[in-house]
């Protein structure tokens, strides 16, 4: 019983040695400090009726939201939640039916990178449905260590709202952005199972009981000697006690003899 309880633990530690060294996947996303929204941060397109919201905007809106001097790697991803539209999630034609979805995308130059429509070779636009939290994609060609401007770009347009960007009630709040990618998974370090020690033998116990000494064959106890009639002179009876095949032996050898005393008696008579 001790013996299995051994092998049990030995085996349940192998397997939690191989459950340390799991599949992980080690983050290489990094955050960007954001300071707003500063005043005016909400605005319009350059047509005056789409609204976008300025991160970093050094060229007339001057909104510096963001370190000029942030570190930029693959792309940036931008987080917002839109409100102020409740369900409607298209624009309205001219007709006054219903046309295609809003969307929103990513506009601006950081370093080399540049993109100012939805015609741009980065334009990754995401669908706006309603009021709800988004998050914008920009794959940047490369990466930089400054930033010029920086836009959530959209084609809403304010004037389905109000008459201005301060009474249409449509905000776009900026819940986060980050730069970089998670690193893809590890491949797990396959840690053997230290050998499992095979039980010793037990020893039976007490050892091995040999069987009562001297067993006598059955049948083979020979009675007492016969008795043997001695010479005709005296008929003395002798016994004998030997027992076994020899005895028997014995016996015989003695019946023999007392027959050819016998015998020589009578002759001489």
């Amino acid at each position: 019983m001790k013996m299995k309880n051994m092998i049990a633990t030995m085996t349940a530690v192998a397997f939690s040695a191989i459950s340390c060294v799991a599949m992980n996947a080690s983050a290489a996303v990094t955050e960007i400090p954001y300071a707003g929204p500063s005043a005016g941060a909400m605005a319009t397109e350059n047509n005056g009726t789409d609204l976008r919201l300025n991160i970093f905007n050094e060229w007339g809106n001057n909104v510096l939201d963001i370190d000029r001097n942030t570190t930029f790697e693959n792309n940036v991803t931008v987080t917002f939640t839109v409100s102020g539209i409740g369900t409607n999630s298209a624009n309205t034609n001219e007709d006054g039916s219903a046309g295609a979805p809003y969307i929103a995308w990513l506009s601006g130059a950081i370093g080399t990178n540049e993109c100012w429509d939805s015609a741009s070779p980065s334009y990754a636009p995401v669908s706006i449905t309603g009021d709800g939290q988004y998050s914008i994609t920009w794959n940047l060609a490369e990466g930089s260590d400054s930033v010029s401007c920086l836009i959530i770009s959209s084609n809403i347009n304010l004037y389905n709202y109000g008459t201005s960007v301060d009474d249409c009630g449509v905000v776009f709040t900026l819940n986060s952005i980050t730069t970089g990618a998670a690193d893809a998974p590890t491949e797990p370090e396959t840690t053997e199972a230290p050998a499992t020690t095979a039980a010793p033998t037990t020893t039976a116990a007490a050892g091995t009981t040999t069987a009562a000494a001297g067993t006598t064959a059955a049948g083979a106890t020979t009675a007492a000697a016969a008795a043997t009639t001695a010479a005709a002179n005296g008929g003395t009876t002798t016994s004998n006690a030997a027992t076994g095949d020899t005895g028997v032996a014995v016996a015989v050898a003695a019946l023999a003899v007392a027959g050819g005393v016998a015998l020589v008696s009578k002759k001489r008579k």
